[in-house]
């Protein structure tokens, strides 16, 4: 509960800021044509928020169990260098889990070609 909140209030702040620079942008530069359109903030927010409270604090407790097995187990630079991969490797899960969810959700829409 606690990562959905963080995720909400943090999609919230992030996206308001994010748009509030776009028109920013738009109003200093009027030719200015963004690539995308604005998201949402409040969609955004709760797609950050669902993120946050099932994906990664799942990824979250995974990885803090297994660091527990592994910790006792292995030497500390053989665990220190497994953990940092475990690391990354849940990063990237997470950067593209997020993607897929908010691609279903309708916050990000994926790039057409024009022709």
């Amino acid at each position: 509960m606690i990562f959905a909140l963080v995720g909400f209030g943090a999609g919230i702040a992030g996206t308001a800021i994010s748009n509030g620079l776009l028109a920013l942008r738009k109003k200093m530069d009027p030719n200015f044509e963004s690539q995308n359109e604005a998201p949402n903030v409040l969609l955004n927010a709760a797609t950050w928020g669902t993120h946050m409270g099932v994906s990664s604090n799942l990824r979250y407790q995974i990885l803090n169990g297994v660091d527990m097995v592994m910790q006792p187990a292995l030497g500390p630079t053989t665990f220190k260098v497994l953990t940092s991969v475990l690391r990354t490797i849940n990063n990237v899960a997470g950067g593209i889990s997020f993607v897929l969810l908010a691609k279903m959700a309708g916050v990000q829409s994926a790039a057409t070609a024009d022709a």
